[in-house]
């Protein structure tokens, strides 16, 4: 097994005094936005191609910051089970990746095309971002009865990890190996 310490989050700034810096990409190890356990934000220069790519990197930012305690109450506390909470689960990290991520891409496309222009495709999308690192993917599959929500073989149809419910549709999300089906076939 796999064991991490607990995370140790840095001392918690003023509640209500938040930060948005534009800083050099090495400075949060080549990704282009990182948001810390209380909300602040900080944005790679110079990463983006495109306006689009630069507002939705934004937006998944900002849904990181909403997830983040901002009452002073517990404040600390509740930062810590979060960022313990995030480094230590798949299932919870896969979750709040794939939230803020779809509601990044739904915002940019509602803000640039027009919400007319919002397809099931930028839906999915958001759905699969959190797995496209090259080594895993997520599958969705249309469920039509009650039975499909349980999985009978786990190496046939990948881990599911939830479903998604979209204009009426129930999908079931699947994470399975790359080059692999949610079939389990190549």
């Amino acid at each position: 097994m796999n064991w991490k310490p607990y995370l140790r989050p840095i001392p918690p700034p003023p509640a209500g005094e938040l930060s948005f810096e534009i800083v050099e990409p090495s400075e949060i190890n080549g990704y282009a936005g990182k948001t810390d356990p209380y909300g602040n934000i900080k944005m790679a220069r110079g990463v983006f191609s495109s306006y689009r790519e630069q507002l939705e990197a934004t937006y998944h930012e900002l849904g990181h910051r909403w997830l983040s305690p901002h009452a002073q109450i517990l404040r600390q506390f509740r930062a810590t089970l979060a960022a313990n909470a995030y480094e230590r689960s798949v299932f919870l990290r896969y979750m709040e990746e794939a939230g803020v991520q779809t509601n990044a891409i739904l915002r940019t496309t509602a803000d640039i095309d027009g919400v007319g222009s919002i397809r099931l495709a930028d839906v999915l999308r958001g759905v699969r971002f959190p797995v496209e690192d090259g080594a895993r993917y997520a599958v969705l599959r249309r469920i039509s009865t009650m039975r499909a929500l349980v999985p009978t073989h786990m190496s046939m149809q990948g881990w599911m990890v939830g479903t998604v419910v979209v204009d009426g549709e129930m999908f079931g999300v699947y994470i399975c190996a790359r080059g692999q089906d949610e079939h389990g076939k190549k």
